[in-house]
């Protein structure tokens, strides 16, 4: 394989590691979302129960706390779904400089006959 593979092969290895960051940051943000979501709960039932004010600044901060982590989560898992797609090209990209040869260092031909299924 030429420096364009080995290039290709650097990208997606990038793209691998880019991927293993977002994937820790959402799990990140999970698990700091989790207490938040308990305090917005209990929040929620002493607003129920007319404990606290209807929009307590309390209240408001938990809840806006936890859509914004959630808002988070959603653009990064979208970020992934990007990254996916930019890896399955370029993993196309370097399946498609792959060319098989009767044996090593000779190549007989591209050529491709007409009705000749290509693989």
């Amino acid at each position: 394989m030429g420096p364009s593979a080995n290039a290709l092969l650097d990208q997606i290895a990038a793209l691998d590691r880019q991927q293993a960051t977002i994937e820790s940051r959402i799990d990140t943000l999970r698990v700091a979302n989790q207490p938040v979501g308990l305090q917005l709960k209990a929040l929620e039932n002493l607003r129920r129960d007319e404990v606290i004010p209807r929009y307590s600044p309390l209240w408001v901060g938990a809840q806006d706390l936890y859509l914004r982590n959630e808002s988070l989560i959603k653009e990064l898992q979208a970020q992934l779904a990007q990254l996916d797609a930019t890896k399955a090209e370029l993993q196309a990209q370097r399946n498609s400089q792959s060319v098989l040869a009767p044996r090593d260092g000779m190549l007989l031909g591209l050529s491709v006959n007409p009705g000749q299924a290509v693989i």
